[in-house]
């Protein structure tokens, strides 16, 4: 008797159930090396989990992708929690991922993450947090290791840069399973000492040698500071927790010392800049209101009384000549009309008349123009004299 032939699909079909119906496959963790990550446009998550030799593929769907501490990278080892499930196009089987966290050292960093997790729900990453640095800091205070590189490199930018401020070293255990609370109480007393900026320094290390840094008791520490906070922790790669609470993080210790303090040189010369300007803008303002002041004593000197005195005597002065002038021009015209009147009177004064021969002859008051009676009495009047006469004869 012959085996049964079966198709491709029954055959998948078979295998699906067989795998996926195993209860222990259900609920499956799987520790290994995450290679060839790619996020589909879909939101879908695949990869591949290996352990040098052998094999897992994985896909994390995107419904399932809320939980993951953060999405896994080339090279990350993690552990994978999901079913064991079947893939029939490439006659596979896979992983259907539901969970996933670092593995090994993987379980300090999602501790991390935890407590980031919870730092950020309340808060205490929030830029309205974040104090101002001041700009010309004239006292420090320093938390760092004892005798530390990290001491040495903070001490060398600051003598350079700003020699101005005074640095207050408060030493403190940066490493091992005392650093947290020395951190802490180092912190304390930092920020008790009324400087104007608090730097919390270390050297690079393994992320074990950090711990101190992504300790809850410190990283509150840090945020309850007072006195505005410059992290300088580890390399320029690593991040700490204590650098999302501070007011401001720095990639290593010399570059918080950079970036918390100016540079004198810088300084000087934006002073001598600000020098010139001055220089400049007052020479501006001088030369405005020294023109002004002359527009203004211009304007006082027209207005002075000494010349409106003297405009008013010139004034007086020529209307007074104009006035002379016409009152010539008025007498010359009266004594003319005058001479004339007085030939026209002079021309007709009787006495004129008699001056020539001439006599006036009057008889009872009136002047004879006519002959009177013989015998009549008249006076004639002549040039010098007169005299009283009886008409003897007439004519006509």
């Amino acid at each position: 008797m012959f085996a049964p032939v079966w198709t491709l699909q029954q055959l998948s079909q078979r295998v699906k159930q067989a795998v996926e119906g195993v209860a222990e496959f259900r609920d499956i963790r799987i520790d290994g090396e995450v290679i060839k990550p790619f996020q589909a446009a879909s939101g879908h998550l695949y990869f591949t989990l290996t352990d040098g030799q052998n094999s897992l593929a994985c896909v994390a769907w995107a419904s399932n992708q809320a939980g993951f501490t953060a999405q896994p990278q080339e090279g990350d080892q993690v552990i994978a929690r999901g079913s064991l499930s079947t893939y029939g196009a490439r006659s596979q089987y896979q992983l259907d991922v539901r969970g996933l966290r670092p593995s090994g050292a993987g379980d300090r960093a999602a501790a991390i993450e935890a407590l980031k997790r919870k730092l950020r729900g309340e808060g205490l990453f929030d830029d309205l947090h974040k104090k101002e640095l001041p700009p010309f800091p004239l006292h420090i205070a320093l938390v760092t290791g004892a005798g530390s590189a990290a001491l040495n490199d903070v001490l060398k930018v600051a003598r350079q840069r700003w020699p101005l401020a005074r640095v207050s070293v408060v030493p403190a255990l940066v490493q091992g399973a005392g650093a947290p609370t020395a951190l802490v109480t180092a912190l304390r007393h930092a920020d008790a000492l009324g400087a104007e900026l608090l730097i919390l320094a270390r050297g690079g290390g393994s992320p074990e040698d950090l711990d101190g840094f992504n300790a809850e008791p410190v990283v509150r520490a840090v945020f309850g500071c007072a006195t505005p906070v410059v992290t300088g922790v580890g390399h320029e790669i690593d991040t700490t927790v204590v650098d999302f609470v501070a007011d401001l993080r720095a990639a290593t210790p010399s570059n918080a010392a950079e970036l918390a303090l100016p540079d004198w040189r810088e300084v000087d010369a934006r002073f001598a800049g600000a020098l010139q300007q001055l220089a400049a803008l007052a020479g501006r303002r001088v030369e405005r209101e020294g023109a002004a002041i002359g527009a203004l004593q211009h304007r006082l000197m027209l207005a002075h009384p000494r010349k409106r005195l003297r405009e008013g005597v010139q004034r007086l002065d020529t209307a007074t000549a104009q006035l002379q002038r016409s009152v010539r021009t008025l007498l010359g015209g009266q004594t003319e009309r005058l001479s004339k009147a007085q030939a026209l009177l002079v021309g007709l004064d009787p006495t004129a008349v008699l001056g020539r021969g001439y006599a006036i002859v009057q008889h009872s008051g009136g002047v004879l123009r006519t002959p009177v009676p013989i015998g009549s009495e008249i006076d004639i009047t002549l040039s010098k004299g007169g005299m009283e006469c009886q008409v003897t004869k007439t004519r006509n």
